[in-house]
């Protein structure tokens, strides 16, 4: 928390030296510009990293159980289902689910508690035990 607070602090007199021109003299407009980047950078850090590597890779749901293989162990997936739910309402969520230890794929969902089969090219899901 300390070091959140000291870079948003450095953060926040950046910026503001940035729009009043001054920071230990009078800033020329291109300072100016680059101070602004600076601000930019210390205020949203993973910007600069997401361009340069993807920090979500989407998988088909087909590929669920293969996904499930290859990811390490105590780590999340972040999944999007689209279905209905008990009454028939059209529902869409995102649930992060996390990796339990396993020897593959089958093996982790079946700690989770999920079932999944196939239908028509669709990966559903069949069963999903209380408190997974």
């Amino acid at each position: 928390g300390v070091l959140i607070f000291f870079v948003a602090t450095i953060a926040m007199l950046i910026f503001a030296a940035a729009t009043q021109g001054f920071f230990l003299v009078k800033s020329r407009w291109y300072e100016s510009m680059l101070l602004l980047l600076v601000a930019f950078t210390l205020f949203r850090p993973g910007f600069w990293m997401d361009l340069l590597h993807d920090p979500y890779r989407d998988t088909a749901p087909a590929e669920l159980v293969q996904t499930m293989g290859q990811v390490e162990a105590e780590s999340t997936l972040r999944l999007r289902m689209e279905g209905e739910d008990a009454v028939g309402k059209l529902r869409r969520f995102t649930v992060l689910l996390p990796v339990p230890e396993g020897a593959s794929g089958e093996d982790r969902l079946a700690k989770l508690g999920i079932q999944t089969y196939e239908q028509e090219g669709k990966i559903l899901i069949d069963t999903v035990t209380f408190g997974s």
